[in-house]
């Protein structure tokens, strides 16, 4: 703790501040528990804090000094006016509290702190998604062959949502508390408003996402790209796809010859204007020795991160069969894939994730807030919206009407989220329901994707089902074959 510095702002009563762009999201009862959250986007930086800390940060959307800060806390012992100092000198430290000369107000920070919890469930979610995946359109100028969503060039505007409507959005999504913002598709980049509206969106506190397969991306939106960085700073960025190391395995993905070295482009010219960007690969039969060559690829161009993951078999995927990875498969990779995060530590942020591959889960490895086992994300703090409005737990959901929990163009963000329909992802179901799952030689609780009910009700129409993945490995599981065969016969043996 920098004690000079502190007793100086004691002394010469400098009133400090909150940021107004800083998020702070108080989730009472969440997963049984009380989480307060600070989001600072355009430092990419989030932080845990105890409910004092968080009052203490609430009553600084009205400048204080430090003596008016301590006027609010009570009891105060010298051990607590320690940590309180501490507290306060961390965040300045963070810049999210800041020094200001006169009296100021940030309310921006309160707007979404009046939200209740949503106690009607099994278990408590967030009061507002933390991330949210909003689909600008299905339209693509590629016609890649792991595409979940079937996206094409053939793929007509149909009824997108409006620029108005999207904007209208924006400010839900804010007054929420909305931490993250992904716009993907489809390409996003084939919508012609585009650059109005992610020059709208980057106005608003949360971290901004851009998922790109990069061959639209052209030296005139460097630009907009660079006013958006200077806005948001390390809280926009760029994913771009990079699905092998050579046009040969890259271009058989995304289905166009030339795809490869036109992407390299595209990374290059980020790099040079320092637009920050992450790189996501799909890994599949004909990449799966190049991993370690995509990785220099992406260190070469100035890549922050990358993500490595294998395709789900939804749409457009479950007709491809080279794109399918075992257990065995899965199995080498990832531990190739530690050797390469150990190897590049230094250099970049590198995940290998076997997505919905069955795996048991890594002891001490920390979930996202340490969800049930009987629970995911979907639901609990995501959300996902397609091009049209429809609301999904998830990417997996999305064109399932059964998943289908309310339409933005006819109701709120907020209302929607607090709809019963939702209940049944929030805890509404038990492990010892899943009709395939109990036969396996993983224990449920233990499995990384017995938790996953979305992605099997849409592929097999039963929310108690297998995932396909566990249908395609049922040998190397130990699942008993028959109970396996009613989803054989559902899947027609294509794989």
């Amino acid at each position: 703790m920098d004690k000079e510095n502190i007793q100086k702002i004691i002394e010469e009563e400098t009133p400090l501040i909150i940021r107004d762009d800083i998020i702070l999201r108080a989730e009472y009862g969440y997963i049984n528990t009380n989480t307060f959250i600070v989001k600072d986007s355009k430092n990419d930086k989030m932080f845990y804090i105890t409910e004092e800390g968080f009052k203490i940060l609430t009553d600084l959307s009205s400048s204080r000094t430090i003596k008016g800060i301590l006027g609010i806390i009570s009891p105060l012992d010298e051990g607590k006016l320690e940590t309180v100092y501490k507290f306060l000198d961390t965040f300045l430290k963070e810049n999210i509290i800041v020094k200001t000369e006169k009296y100021e107000e940030n309310k921006n920070v309160l707007k979404n702190l009046d939200l209740k919890p949503i106690d009607k469930c099994v278990y408590t979610p967030m009061s507002f998604p933390s991330t949210i995946n909003l689909y600008l359109t299905n339209r693509c100028n590629l016609m890649c062959r792991h595409c979940i969503n079937s996206s094409s060039p053939n793929e007509l505007k149909g009824d997108e949502l409006s620029t108005e409507t999207i904007k209208d959005l924006l400010n839900q999504f804010d007054n929420g508390g909305l931490l993250v913002l992904k716009f993907s598709g489809g390409e996003p980049l084939c919508r012609e408003d585009i650059n109005e509206i992610l020059l709208s969106a980057a106005q608003y506190r949360f971290t901004l996402e851009l998922f790109s397969n990069g061959l639209l991306i052209r030296e005139e939106d460097i630009e907009l790209f660079s006013e958006i960085t200077k806005i948001k700073q390390k809280g926009f960025s760029i994913n771009v796809s990079i699905d092998g190391a050579t046009p040969n395995s890259h271009d058989w993905l995304r289905g166009k010859e030339g795809a490869f070295f036109k992407t390299l482009e595209t990374l290059k010219l980020l790099a040079k204007n320092k637009i920050k960007t992450s790189v996501e690969a799909i890994i599949h039969q004909k990449n799966k020795e190049e991993l370690e060559e995509i990785i220099n690829i992406c260190l070469d161009n100035g890549v922050s991160g990358v993500y490595f993951h294998p395709a789900a078999f939804n749409g457009r995927a479950m007709k491809e069969k080279d794109l399918y990875l075992n257990i065995d498969d899965m199995s080498r990779i990832l531990l190739r894939g530690n050797d390469l995060i150990e190897k590049y530590a230094k250099y970049t942020t590198i995940i290998f994730d076997p997505y919905r591959i069955p795996f048991k889960k890594e002891e001490n490895k920390k979930e996202r807030l340490a969800l049930p086992p009987n629970s995911c994300p979907a639901g609990m703090c995501d959300m996902v919206i397609s091009c049209e409005g429809k609301v999904y737990p998830c990417i997996e959901a999305v064109g399932f009407h059964k998943l289908e929990m309310g339409d933005v163009k006819k109701r709120n963000i907020g209302d929607i989220w607090e709809d019963d329909k939702w209940s049944i992802l929030r805890g509404g179901w038990e492990l010892k329901e899943l009709k395939v799952c109990n036969t396996c030689k993983f224990k449920q609780e233990e499995c990384n994707v017995s938790r996953c009910r979305c992605y099997p009700y849409k592929i097999f129409g039963d929310f108690y089902g297998p995932l396909p993945e566990c249908f395609y490995n049922y040998k190397t599981l130990e699942l008993s074959e028959d109970k396996i065969t009613p989803y054989l016969k559902l899947q027609g043996g294509l794989l």
